[in-house]
């Protein structure tokens, strides 16, 4: 069996931590997120159903890429963000960092990670 070819991908930076403000996040990285949402907060699901965030969330997400383009992306999501190296190692030993990515195969099927 060979493995699929990636046609498209898309890429999240998110900040997660249940002292999170976002407008504090906001200001700090110099630019919108693409969602956010601070503990205990309402949020709606994309049904529209409403939920009680679990923990704050801080989330900026680049432009779907056809074809896929991971390394492209996560340098314009990191291009948008301050390059200040005191926020960012303020930022990551108060909250969860991580880059979630989304990849969908020529043969139409999707896998996360």
């Amino acid at each position: 069996m060979g493995l699929a070819v990636v046609s498209e991908t898309s890429v999240t930076f998110r900040l997660l931590g249940d002292q999170l403000d976002p407008d504090e996040v906001t200001s700090l990285l110099g630019v919108q997120p693409s969602d956010s949402r601070r503990k205990g907060g309402t949020w709606h699901t994309p049904k529209g159903k409403p939920m009680i965030a679990r923990t704050g969330r801080w989330s900026l997400e680049i432009e779907r890429a056809v074809p896929g383009d991971l390394s492209t992306q996560i340098r314009q999501l990191l291009g948008r963000m301050t390059d200040d190296l005191s926020i960012w190692r303020d930022l990551t030993s108060r909250f969860e960092a991580d880059f979630f990515a989304g990849f969908g195969s020529i043969a139409g099927m999707k896998a996360k990670s």
